[in-house]
């Protein structure tokens, strides 16, 4: 919905050069913290994979090891 309204009815082609000209979009909605917000939203998801990686790379070390494949055996 915000897109739509900061983008709609535009003659000139929109132009995204950076994040911040992205977060734009969110500024009808959350005013001069749209670009605080958008970061904190992807630092949330490249977080969130992090997280899940390790998880996984820890265990597959583990079997090598043959310590076991399960999260309960180590």
């Amino acid at each position: 919905m915000t897109s739509v309204m900061v983008f709609y009815g535009r003659q000139e082609p929109v132009v995204l050069n950076n994040v911040g000209d992205v977060a734009c979009q969110l500024e009808s909605l959350f005013g001069r913290a749209a670009k605080i917000i958008f970061c904190l939203g992807i630092f949330a998801g490249a977080l969130s994979s992090f997280l899940v990686n390790a998880i996984i790379g820890g265990t597959v070390f583990s079997d090598s090891l043959g310590k076991g494949c399960r999260l309960e055996s180590i």
